[in-house]
């Protein structure tokens, strides 16, 4: 049986089984960066806040 791979949230630090639980946002070789469900919805928002004020600023 095989364990599971943890990963860390570059955001919060939470560390938990990567499946379904983290998604990988950038990185290379043996350096990867990932993100929880959690700050990954987070910064979601807050990009799409962002760019609803510059459509409003573009008008």
């Amino acid at each position: 049986m095989t364990q599971p791979a943890n990963a860390t949230c570059r955001e919060c630090g939470s560390t938990a089984d990567l499946v379904d639980n983290y998604y990988w946002i950038g990185g290379q070789s043996n350096v990867l960066l990932y993100d929880c469900r959690k700050c990954l919805k987070s910064n979601l928002k807050a990009s799409q806040r962002a760019c609803e004020m510059l459509q409003e600023r573009a008008k």
